[in-house]
């Protein structure tokens, strides 16, 4: 089981092959794929994203889990911010990976690395 960071999106929208193969052979093997809703704004309000990417995602998105914020992640999220010290918006994804115990897709491994007990995964 696997939680997508907002920048896996962008380069899976992007057409990148790497991210693009593991997304697929994710799902292929019936995993699961948990999508912060946070992410979904975040990618939307992407000012570089084109109409034709923002398709590609709509589609991926059928596929995927979303998980809404609720108090419990949004307890959670606030502690890793203040703990932490990064932003609201990664705390809030960090959260989510923890609440579904999965594993945190990302490029942004620096600032994910040092949650305690998250399991982040460089792609």
């Amino acid at each position: 089981m696997y939680t997508l960071d907002t920048n896996i999106l962008i380069y899976y929208a992007a057409g990148e092959l790497p991210v693009t193969k593991f997304i697929f052979d994710v799902l292929n093997r019936a995993s699961i794929i948990y999508l912060p809703t946070i992410t979904v704004v975040e990618f939307l309000a992407f000012p570089a994203i084109k109409e034709n990417e923002e398709v590609k995602f709509i589609k991926l998105l059928n596929k995927l889990n979303l998980v809404s914020l609720d108090s419990q992640i949004a307890f959670d999220a606030a502690k890793i911010r203040r703990q932490y010290r990064i932003s609201l918006r990664d705390s809030v994804v960090a959260a989510t990976a923890l609440f579904t115990r999965s594993k945190l897709l990302t490029r942004n491994v620096r600032d994910f690395k040092k949650i305690a007990k998250l399991d982040v995964v460089e792609l």
